[in-house]
């Protein structure tokens, strides 16, 4: 889970986790893992919490999801203070739907960078969108997610805790 290949979110170009260490994060896009896929915020503000989504969470009524529901509304609330937004992004939950459930996703092959010495770019995911770099493809890069799908999984997950 890191970078974006769009906007940013600690500055208009760099995702935070990628920004807050550029270095090691070139490090690891450039490592030739054999499937490296990229959970960026283009992808994670995609899949996220509404009000709706909270009261679906108490309904379960487990301790769980009247935590995580108690969670959210606090996190809904504070995003939507500082953002238009009605929903808030589930970065890291849509990161692990990436590895456990890749069907509901679109991943296309391109050739990241990471910018480590920009003026106004250190920390910037430059995904090579027309293939123009002739570099090799070292990454998966998430655009799409199946949000319902998602959504029922998430809600799934949530229904398998008991109060124990």
């Amino acid at each position: 889970m890191g970078g974006s290949a769009g906007a940013g979110n600690v500055t208009p170009t760099a995702e935070f986790n990628v920004w807050a260490d550029p270095h090691a994060a070139a490090i690891v896009f450039n490592a030739g893992f054999e499937r490296f896929l990229m959970a960026g915020l283009n992808l994670t503000h995609q899949f996220g919490i509404d009000e709706d989504t909270i009261v679906g969470l108490r309904e379960i009524n487990n301790p769980v999801a009247i935590f995580a529901a108690d969670l959210f509304d606090f996190y809904l609330s504070s995003y939507q203070k500082r953002t238009s937004g009605q929903r808030v992004p589930l970065h890291d939950p849509c990161a692990i739907l990436a590895v456990t459930h890749p069907e509901i996703f679109t991943f296309e092959p391109r050739t990241v960078r990471v910018e480590t010495e920009g003026r106004h770019t250190t920390g910037m995911t430059v995904v090579d969108e027309r293939g123009w770099d002739n570099q090799p493809l070292n990454c998966q890069v998430g655009y799409a997610i199946d949000r319902d799908r998602g959504m029922n999984i998430f809600f799934e997950t949530m229904r398998t805790y008991t109060a124990e």
